[in-house]
């Protein structure tokens, strides 16, 4: 399946660890051509020697205009288009409800949707050049219900879910197909952080290989792990006054 992606030129951003990391992997197994970028590039630059023909590094900042078109710049002096861009990118700072504080919310939106949106404007002019171009936006399952302590992260996530949504259908005339990655609780330098027990926590690797395939078979949508997207959607689905009652349990424990 992944021979599919044989010799596509792809960008991804968020590569240096994480869900990132491990798809760029698959992507260079797969025999892609792949621009890969992030703010920590050094830690990419051992695969450059595996890889010289088939991976160029290049850092960029994704909260930021200038540095995104810089990128964007350098891949058009190098190739004439792009075939796949995979918006990786994001952080995720949780919120104190009790302390409510807009800061965070910026910090959120200023990545997970904002960087998610400048990379879909810089990367179109080359993606319009492609014989079968994607764009796939990295959210999260999170998107599906509101969960408490998740007010800034989850509401960046269901922005940029439908932010994608919407450009499934405006995109389709163009013939630009977009995925929308809805991932549940995967094992990374991010999540090591948490604090909360996480159900259904999957590695890396595995979570790659779900993002690989959807890719490869254009999936609208790319959840995972089945069980976990199906609580959120069934527990999205509950009468409001059950749903808040559940929910307000997590907080009080």
């Amino acid at each position: 399946m992944q021979k599919q992606l044989n010799n596509k030129v792809i960008w991804i951003t968020g590569a240096s660890s994480g869900i990132g990391n491990a798809v760029l992997h698959r992507l260079l197994e797969s025999g892609a051509i792949v621009i890969a970028s992030s703010r920590k590039i050094d830690a990419l630059q051992s695969l450059t020697t595996k890889y010289p023909q088939r991976l160029i590094l290049i850092s960029v900042d994704a909260t930021d205009r200038e540095s995104i078109y810089n990128c964007i710049d350098q891949i058009s002096n190098r190739f004439n288009h792009i075939d796949i861009v995979i918006l990786n990118a994001g952080n995720c700072v949780y919120f104190n409800a009790e302390n409510f504080n807009v800061e965070i919310l910026h910090k959120n939106f200023s990545l997970n949707y904002f960087g998610l949106a400048l990379c879909i404007e810089a990367s179109l002019k080359l993606l319009k050049k492609s014989v079968s171009p994607q764009i796939i936006g990295m959210t999260s399952a999170v998107a599906y219900l509101g969960l408490p302590t998740a007010e800034g992260y989850g509401a960046a996530k269901a922005a940029a879910r439908y932010l994608l949504q919407c450009l499934q259908s405006s995109f389709k005339k163009d013939n630009i197909s977009v995925s929308i990655i809805c991932p549940g609780f995967v094992k990374t330098p991010l999540t090591d952080l948490n604090s909360f027990k996480m159900p259904f926590i999957i590695s890396a690797d595995k979570a790659a290989n779900y993002i690989i395939r959807g890719i490869v078979n254009k999936q609208p949508e790319i959840a995972f792990p089945f069980r976990l997207v199906i609580l959120f959607k069934l527990l999205n689905m509950l009468p409001s006054r059950l749903r808040i009652y559940l929910l307000s349990k997590l907080v009080s424990k």
